[in-house]
């Protein structure tokens, strides 16, 4: 195998769980599942985003738009405020897509699940882009748009990075789609994350079969300059609340007070330990 990220032809073993094995490169620290190419990601994608899924997503659709949304939309009304053509990456069950219609955006999404996008077109009066391929063949798939020319204001692909078997082809696609002053938002799980420390290879970051790689931050600077991306700002964010089920899960920080689990909080946020890494990003000068 060689790393995606860094060319090493050296890895390391992970942990092997009942469907998958995750290998990590010595060199750049990457995670990332063995035998890639013999994994078909789209009937992974039909597999994982079936119809309990949707169920699922239906019944959390308040904490999606406080827990997630509601902070991408923040995020975008940042360091994008002048609202233009957004495209959207992955739309699962389109709550952002919808928050974003109505925050001034003209949206467009793709979504290859056929579930996804019945849902979405049922709940939100939203057309998504089907796909006929796996997203990482996304030149294919915006190529299929009736506008397959648009320069995009924003792109968005929130927790989409870590199921793209080819992320550098992936990100210099959706370079390509993005105007000279466009943006870039990006959210992945974070390989150095609080979770990942409390719960180990049993973490739910890990056991997901279709997360196909892991990235820390590091990682992600890496990839980002290699598709010659400007990295506008880079962080982490930890969910207060997850955060306190995993302190009670903890040998040593359950018996934190609260004064201690602030600190502790605060301390995981500044050594970018939260669950997710979220980046916004630019073209880089031609």
């Amino acid at each position: 195998m060689t790393c995606k990220l860094c060319c090493s032809q050296d890895v390391l073993p992970f942990y092997s769980y009942n469907s998958f094995t995750l290998v990590q490169c010595p060199d750049c620290r990457l995670i990332y599942q063995e035998d890639m190419e013999k994994i078909n990601t789209l009937n992974m994608l039909y597999d994982t985003y079936n119809i309990h899924w949707i169920a699922m997503r239906d019944h959390a659709v308040r904490s999606t738009f406080g827990d997630h949304v509601a902070f991408q939309l923040l995020l975008l009304e940042t360091f994008s405020p002048k609202k233009g053509q957004l495209l959207e990456i992955g739309s699962g069950t389109g709550e952002f897509m919808y928050a974003a219609k109505q925050a001034g955006w003209s949206v467009t999404g793709i979504e290859p699940s056929p579930l996804s996008q019945a849902y979405v077109k049922s709940k939100y009066d939203i057309d998504l882009i089907p796909s006929i391929s796996n997203l990482t063949e996304n030149v294919s798939l915006i190529s299929q748009m009736e506008e397959g020319n648009t320069q995009y204001d924003v792109i968005v692909f929130w927790h989409v990075l870590e199921h793209i078997d080819e992320p550098l082809p992936f990100l210099s696609d959706m370079r390509s789609k993005l105007n000279r002053s466009g943006k870039m938002y990006v959210s992945v799980p974070n390989q150095h994350s609080f979770i990942n420390e409390v719960l180990g290879t049993s973490s739910p970051l890990y056991t997901e079969a279709d997360h196909l790689y892991h990235y820390s931050v590091a990682n992600l600077y890496s990839l980002f300059t290699q598709a010659d991306l400007h990295i506008d700002t880079i962080f982490t964010r930890q969910l207060p609340e997850a955060f306190y089920v995993l302190v009670d899960q903890h040998t040593e920080y359950q018996k934190y007070s609260f004064t201690e689990r602030m600190g502790l909080f605060a301390k995981v946020q500044a050594e970018q330990r939260g669950h997710e890494i979220c980046c916004v990003m630019s073209k880089k000068e031609d």
